[in-house]
């Protein structure tokens, strides 16, 4: 694609992007659906109830993680859109190279962080008897796969810019399938172990960044990595930026999981199991508002950098009204269910 195609106007671009990226966002959903379904009961069927708890937590403890990176991450796409359109005196190579280089600086301290973690994992959670070894070899894995999604993250700002999120959700869509497969066949070959599951999130996290970077050279062919293009003014503007960001984030991880890390310390790592399970649901249903509100976000912001005030202003009441409506399905579907 070349980078004539950011010059399509946007009510043009809205009405050509939303409809696939619609349909590979509930694509991901359903894949996401059915590992809630099918998986999940797997891995506690082979693992058990106190076992399995430790890999929601694992993903749990490394979100905590992202509060260093969010700021930079949540700015990236919308910065690197604003300079295609030429919204701005900063060039597209500038801003991506500035928001490169500053995860990967940050990703040094996280390094260490998951260090500690991993070395003090018993004196911070309640690991069930017998399985210390290998939640150290989960957790190991699961921070690992953290950093290099880090790192992969402003690749894939290009796909956000060009409205691509189509291309992001099916490379999603495979690094989960990947991830399912990995483990399904090792459980039934090896002896099922959290070592195995750590494995199996740390190929779905190469192959979602190496998938990442090759859309990224498809899609923005002429931006490069070069440290001579790292600019301190555009970070600063980054990190500004998404300082309301963090405090968001800081509130919706406390939100959504402190209850399983307190459940954990508190009641032991079976109960943290079961609850963990319950949570399935509560998660389902925040996926279905993401699934279509992330739908909206890159036409919202490509409208509002081209001055398009009433594709800003429609586009968002169609989004609260898609998100509003699944929400009510989902919680009537539930309702007929109970």
């Amino acid at each position: 694609m070349s980078s004539s195609s950011i010059n399509t106007s946007p009510q043009e671009d809205a009405t050509r992007r939303i409809a696939p990226n619609l349909v590979s966002n509930c694509a991901l959903f359903l894949v996401r659906m059915s590992t809630a379904i099918w998986f999940i009961p797997f891995l506690v069927h082979h693992l058990g109830p106190s076992a399995y708890g430790l890999i929601p937590l694992a993903v749990t403890v490394t979100s905590y993680m992202t509060i260093m990176t969010q700021s930079v991450r949540s700015a990236v796409s919308r910065d690197l859109l604003y300079a295609l359109v030429g919204d701005g005196d900063d060039s597209p190579g500038a801003v991506f190279n500035t928001a490169f280089f500053a995860l990967l600086g940050i990703t040094i301290p996280l390094a260490l962080v998951s260090l500690l973690l991993v070395g003090n994992l018993e004196s911070i959670l309640s690991i069930p008897e017998g399985f210390e070894l290998s939640a150290r070899h989960l957790f190991a894995m699961t921070c690992v796969a953290f950093l290099v999604s880090t790192i992969a993250s402003p690749f894939g700002a290009s796909a956000t810019a060009k409205h691509r999120l189509d291309l992001c959700n099916w490379i999603s869509i495979t690094a989960a399938l990947a991830r399912i497969v990995t483990v399904t066949i090792a459980f039934t070959i090896l002896s099922p172990s959290l070592l195995i599951v750590g494995v199996g999130a740390l190929i779905a996290a190469a192959i979602e960044s190496i998938g990442t970077i090759f859309t990224w050279k498809r899609l923005t062919p002429f931006l490069c990595v070069r440290a001579s293009e790292f600019k301190p003014s555009i970070l600063r503007r980054l990190l500004g930026t998404g300082a309301w960001t963090i405090i968001g984030q800081i509130g919706t991880l406390l939100l959504m999981s402190i209850d399983l890390l307190l459940v954990n310390r508190i009641f032991g790592p079976e109960d943290g199991g079961l609850f963990a399970l319950a949570l399935q649901w509560a998660l389902l249903l925040r996926l279905i508002a993401n699934v279509m509100a992330g739908t909206f976000t890159p036409t919202i912001t490509h409208a509002y950098a081209t001055r398009a005030s009433n594709l800003v202003k429609n586009t968002t009441v169609q989004s609260i009204k898609f998100v509003g409506l699944a929400i009510a399905l989902d919680r009537k579907s539930t309702r007929l269910n109970s």
